[in-house]
């Protein structure tokens, strides 16, 4: 599984803006946040320039401060995960 799909594969199951993705089955609900998170972190990337690019990526797709500070963070953390694993 590419790091891409590995992102918004959590990004559906975590479905952080609570859309009902997950009951509606809508795999691809969170495909352009996972593009752009994708695009912008490094793959050395600390857990805390993570939540940065999580962060701003919600804030530009819905509005600002859309995600709380646990949320993002735990996001962060398993993106973390994947990219150590990569």
């Amino acid at each position: 599984m590419s790091i891409l799909s590995e992102i918004n594969s959590i990004l559906f199951t975590r479905d952080p803006m609570r859309t009902g993705c997950v009951e509606n089955k809508l795999e691809d609900e969170y495909i352009e946040e996972a593009v752009a998170i994708n695009h912008l972190i490094d793959m050395d990337a600390s857990d805390l320039e993570i939540e940065v690019v999580v962060k701003t990526v919600f804030d530009k797709f819905f509005w600002d401060n859309c995600l709380d500070e646990e949320t993002t963070s735990e996001l962060s953390r398993e993106i973390h995960h994947v990219l150590a694993k990569s």
